[in-house]
């Protein structure tokens, strides 16, 4: 497995957004899903506080593609958001979800809530 494939993609994703995306041209709203780095084949991401899963679920999809495995470690702003994996424990607060890609699996992508509610199981959620 090509490993510097999902760097390619994902500088290319970077720069690739303010050409899609207008306001952002104008540093009007950050992207919604912000790379900072990979371990193996475990990106780091942020997002903004409360931003739609929808917002970014794409955004992951297209950095992850090329891979047959796949996850994204992302975090609730950038003040905690590491691309180090295991997640260090310091940094697990803002840890909000995991995002795994795996091709030819159906569903291929699962998001996982990272920090569920109290006594509770953790929330998933599937995409096609």
């Amino acid at each position: 497995m090509n490993r510097s494939a999902p760097v390619a993609i994902a500088i290319a994703f970077l720069l690739s957004v303010p050409a899609v995306a207008p306001a952002q041209q104008q540093g009007d709203a950050p992207p919604p899903l912000n790379i900072i780095g990979l371990t193996g084949l475990s990106f780091g991401a942020w997002v903004e506080p409360d931003t739609e899963m929808e917002a970014w679920v794409q955004m992951a999809r297209f950095v992850c593609q090329a891979e047959e495995f796949c996850k994204i470690n992302v975090f609730d702003g950038p003040e905690l958001a590491t691309h180090v994996d295991p997640v260090p424990e310091e940094n697990r607060k803002a840890l909000k979800y995991v995002f795994t890609y795996q091709q030819g699996e159906a569903p291929p992508i699962v998001v996982r809530e990272a920090q569920p509610e109290e006594g509770k199981e953790p929330r998933e959620w599937t995409f096609d």
